[in-house]
């Protein structure tokens, strides 16, 4: 397994373990009729980061790199629209203060960084980055 994979890899499982504890934080901050942690979401999440897993694992490096691209892209984008676009109860400019308001608050920051830092080893993937890519674009420069 490359250093690109295994770098992803490890982001992938740090976004599982910070997007359940945020499920967590989020049913303590929440208005009494939806103040649980959905189960079913527990089982999602935790499918799409096996399957980003599985993906990571088994497939080459190109198409690994643009699933897991894909992935964390997506999972900013619905991180985004959901805590700083939409008008609900879990925006965090909407947020009302209470004792879980700060950890949750931390909770939303740490998995939009995840998120950000998640693009780059799925660039890194595509041979986006790094002197390898610049020695390929040379050679086929040279070549033609």
């Amino acid at each position: 397994m490359t250093k690109p994979r295994i770098v992803t890899l490890l982001l992938v499982v740090l976004h599982w373990m910070v997007a359940i504890w945020h499920l967590f934080l989020t049913a303590n901050i929440l208005p009494a009729p939806n103040n649980t942690v959905s189960w079913q979401g527990i089982t999602f999440i935790t499918l799409g980061h096996l399957l980003m897993c599985l993906v990571l694992w088994k497939l080459r490096d190109k198409i690994s790199g643009f699933v897991s691209l894909l992935f964390f892209l997506a999972a900013g984008a619905a991180d985004v629209y959901e805590h700083f676009v939409q008008a609900a109860p879990n925006n965090v400019f909407m947020v009302a203060a209470g004792n879980w308001t700060t950890l949750w608050e931390v909770s939303v920051f740490a998995l939009l960084a995840l998120e950000i830092l998640g693009c780059v080893p799925g660039i890194w993937l595509l041979g986006g980055f790094g002197n390898d890519s610049q020695s390929r674009l040379v050679k086929h420069s040279v070549a033609s």
